[in-house]
């Protein structure tokens, strides 16, 4: 995926969490066995005829070379589907497939509950992940897990000393049936905490913000959107702060970047980029540099960027570029540093990608050449950082470049070569 792009990775709850969900739909299968000595009898679904057409059919998309004329097929299953998950016939039903499959895995609760006490007894559930410096203020957040607490507790600080709160996942959990944190982001001046939930278990999730000064939530709530979220153009002296965020189509695929106004309505968010082609999803996030926004549309194996700087003030005053048009096979990815975007390239057959750079202003594939190195020290150097004594970085072919991380004195690589990374 392209360096820096928004992924939803849920913030992990830890073992004892996890070892606890082992056995939490045992013990109501251990008491629906008491109630009975009788073996549990599966519920069957009803049969309701309903046709189904494969192939062709006007104004959907159903993919390369559909059958034409379609097919008329028999499924008598169809009226299980809910796409909004509120028919109380289906409901019934799953709650019965659920009820047997407790009453018929009771006998395992003895050996779900050894595990369990295994698994928790292994682990120190109260516990502080590794510190670590985040921001320009000098902050050092952490990760907390505490013992009869199922989610985590992130703080920080300033002295490593006094920590505060920054966001206790069990008090925005507490009144929910289901809570998974996908992105959470303090703005520049970590003043403000953006995050988002999935409160359903639908991977829709809902945008939060929060005041770390004062400690109070603001009102704005983005709903329905695919968990990412980036800070875009903000100037803590006006107050003035945007963010960026993804919505889904109805096949749940991010198709739309959106720019938000922090202290508006939602209704008035402007769609940055929109992608039709259904075989792409959408995702986006700022450079290391904090200057540009990329928007990447990517399928299995080609994408494309485009981005936004960001500091050229509010959205109205932002232009969205392309900076190669996508070609069949053809992936890249972006990365800016001074006066140079560095990006990693599979073209001209290197699979295993290749690093060259252009100039902001040129951005495009024909502009695109090797990084040459810089004079003195050892290694291969880029953009007058590093050394290499002019030596350009050369592709190899026993080489693979993974990612790309841009700092203010130098470039990092990831890659593999030798069978190590």
């Amino acid at each position: 995926a392209m360096v820096n792009i928004v992924k939803v990775a849920p913030i992990a709850i830890g073992a004892a969490v996890a070892a606890r969900a082992i056995i939490r739909r045992g013990r109501g299968g251990a008491r629906a066995a008491s109630a009975s000595t009788s073996p549990p009898v599966p519920p069957v679904a009803k049969r309701v005829p309903h046709k189904v057409l494969f192939g062709v059919i006007e104004g959907e998309n159903r993919g390369a070379k559909p059958m034409d004329p379609p097919v008329e097929r028999d499924d008598d299953l169809f009226w299980l589907r809910d796409d909004d998950r509120k028919d109380p016939s289906i409901v019934a039903h799953l709650e019965a497939e659920n009820a047997y499959t407790e009453a018929h895995l009771a006998h395992a609760q003895p050996l779900a509950k050894k595990v369990y006490d295994e698994i928790v007894g292994s682990i120190q559930e109260t516990d502080d992940d590794v510190p670590f410096p985040w921001g320009d203020k000098g902050h050092t957040y952490m990760v907390r897990t505490v013992k009869g607490k199922a989610y985590p507790i992130v703080v920080r600080t300033l002295n490593d000393k006094d920590w505060e709160t920054v966001l206790d996942v069990n008090e925005v959990a507490a009144p929910l049936k289901y809570c998974s944190v996908g992105a959470f982001r303090p703005d520049p001046s970590h003043d403000i905490l953006a995050y988002s939930i999935d409160p359903s278990g639908y991977e829709t999730y809902e945008v939060r913000f929060k005041d770390l000064v004062t400690g109070e939530d603001l009102p704005d709530v983005i709903k329905g959107t695919a968990g990412g979220v980036s800070w875009g153009h903000c100037d803590a002296s006006t107050g003035h702060r945007e963010v960026y965020y993804s919505t889904q189509d109805d096949a749940h695929r991010p198709d739309k970047v959106w720019r938000h106004v922090i202290g508006t309505d939602q209704s008035a968010d402007a769609c940055v980029l929109h992608e039709p082609d259904e075989l792409f999803n959408v995702g986006f996030g700022r450079t290391s540099s904090g200057r540009f926004m990329l928007i990447e549309s990517e399928s299995t194996e080609t994408n494309e960027v485009h981005y936004v700087d960001i500091t050229a003030g509010p959205g109205a005053n932002q232009s969205l570029v392309l900076m190669e048009p996508r070609r069949m096979g053809h992936r890249y990815y972006p990365e800016h540093r001074g006066e140079h975007w560095f990006i990693l390239t599979n073209r001209d057959g290197k699979i295993n990608f290749d690093l060259v750079r252009a100039r902001l202003a040129s951005p495009s594939s024909e502009h695109w050449e090797k990084v040459p190195g810089a004079l003195g020290g050892g290694g291969e150097g880029c953009d007058g950082v590093g050394g290499g004594n002019e030596r350009p970085f050369e592709w190899s072919q026993d080489r693979t470049l993974e990612s790309i991380c841009a700092f203010k004195d130098f470039l990092v690589l990831e890659g593999r070569e030798g069978g190590v990374s």
